[in-house]
């Protein structure tokens, strides 16, 4: 509509410039004048309907928190071993308290995940570890960071193992706040390092990570806990550590003694039911798989030299263009995944891979802990969790309305705390399944 506008007047100025003596004068004169009103109309409409739109998101935001904190947000739980809760819930408050968004941006799932995914934590502090490096029966190399207490008490009966998330290690910003914390506290606490996560460890077998593979949990386990056999031992697993947790507890393999429980947090536990389930904001989860999978692909270039050598392309028959092509972690799991694991479908490496398939086989308390607005788990991801907790013993599962995935950002107005929810409700939920662990076998 304003180009037809646009033209008219310009054909109308040239005609009435053709009519008087000083035609050219005329004729730019109009043309200025137009041009002008015209960019400065249209200005003022991009800059009204734009102010508009921010005005009416923020009134209805704003609405929505409100709201919110009206309703006070609570952690709901599932758990049918009554008299366990009862004796967690006693020794972890935070199960019954609010839990307060931070109040600008707090309350939208995607953007708690966006900031996760960009600062981890606000305030994050540098803290190393002692890291230790194994050699596998496979030739790979693997490394975990042990963080030692720093109170002057220590508390050496009990110590926890984090297995972190997708392409995370002890260096992640997450990883880090929580171990200043754990420590701080006067526990002593070991960290997972994924194979090909650390640039200066080098890759020496022809694979990384997986979402499966429970090899590295086992060993790195093994060998922190033959370093304080005296200690009992709490597993965090996040996101996708959060599936490598209760799958290891629940294999039919030999483990420690001292593994005293398992927490799973922000894990969807079946990959199969996550491709093919039912997807809210295709377009942002779209976002996410592409991210995942770009990840994974940098990853896999930084050690191309090992694991796209000539006589593994040869050997699990890869099409290296096509695996740096793809768009999506479905993809590069098809192209690439499940080859180096040599399963014929991509089903077949989902359903080895997915802990869903070995909750049955769990012996020690478990904990599970998710948002609903988590973008990463569709609706339908949570079922399994809630029947679970359902029908065993010492099993509880935790959902939050609000909390991203792996966010769990709370109070302030618009820079959260450094601790989040999350931080706290392990460490108070930990103690408390220590204590009933005490209690039992006195």
């Amino acid at each position: 509509m304003l180009i037809v506008v646009a033209l008219i007047c310009i054909l109308s100025a040239c005609i009435s410039s053709i009519l008087v003596n000083d035609s050219h004068f005329m004729f730019w004169s109009a043309f200025g004048d137009f041009f002008f009103f015209t960019v400065e109309w249209i200005a003022k409409f991009f800059c009204t309907s734009v102010v508009i739109v921010v005005l009416i998101v923020a009134v209805y935001y704003s609405y929505q928190c409100f709201q919110c904190l009206q309703n006070k947000v609570t952690p709901v739980i599932y758990c049918s071993d009554h008299d366990f809760y009862k004796k967690v819930e006693k020794a972890a408050p935070i199960l019954t308290q609010c839990y307060m968004p931070t109040f600008v941006w707090g309350y939208c799932g995607h953007i708690q995940t966006i900031i996760f995914a960009l600062w981890g934590r606000f305030n994050c502090p540098f803290i190393k570890g002692e890291r230790v490096i194994l050699k596998l029966d496979d030739g790979a190399t693997l490394s975990y960071d042990i963080f030692h207490s720093r109170a002057e008490k220590p508390k050496d009966e009990l110590m926890f193992f984090v297995a972190p998330g997708f392409a995370n290690n002890s260096e992640t910003d997450y990883i880090r706040t929580f171990m200043q914390y754990v420590t701080s506290l006067g526990y002593r606490c070991a960290v997972l390092n994924h194979i090909g996560t650390i640039p200066e460890i080098p890759v020496t077998s022809s694979r990384v990570f997986s979402f499966g593979n429970t090899h590295d949990l086992h060993a790195a386990l093994t060998d922190f806990i033959s370093k304080y056999p005296k200690s009992k031992v709490i597993l965090f697993g996040y996101s996708l550590g959060g599936n490598l947790v209760p799958k290891y507890l629940g294999e039919d393999r030999e483990r420690s003694p001292n593994i005293l429980a398992g927490f799973s947090i922000c894990s969807l536990l079946d990959a199969n039911r996550a491709v093919n389930g039912s997807e809210r904001w295709p377009l942002l989860r779209y976002f996410y798989q592409y991210f995942l999978a770009r990840t994974a692909k940098q990853i896999i270039n930084r050690h191309r030299y090992i694991l796209l050598s000539d006589e593994i392309i040869a050997r699990y028959d890869l099409d290296v263009n096509a695996i740096f092509s793809a768009k999506s972690l479905v993809t590069f799991d098809e192209l690439y995944t499940r080859r180096i694991y040599n399963f014929s479908t991509l089903d077949d490496y989902y359903n080895w891979s997915s802990a869903v398939n070995y909750l049955n086989g769990i012996k020690v308390p478990m904990v599970f802990i998710n948002a609903l607005d988590d973008p990463l788990l569709s609706d339908i991801l949570h079922y399994p969790v809630r029947e679970f907790a359902g029908c065993r013993k010492k099993v509880i599962a935790i959902e939050l309305r609000y909390g991203g995935h792996l966010g769990f950002f709370e109070n302030n107005y618009f820079i959260s705390e450094s601790i989040t929810w999350l931080e706290k409700a392990l460490i108070q939920l930990a103690e408390a399944i220590h204590n009933d662990s005490k209690e039992s076998n006195k």
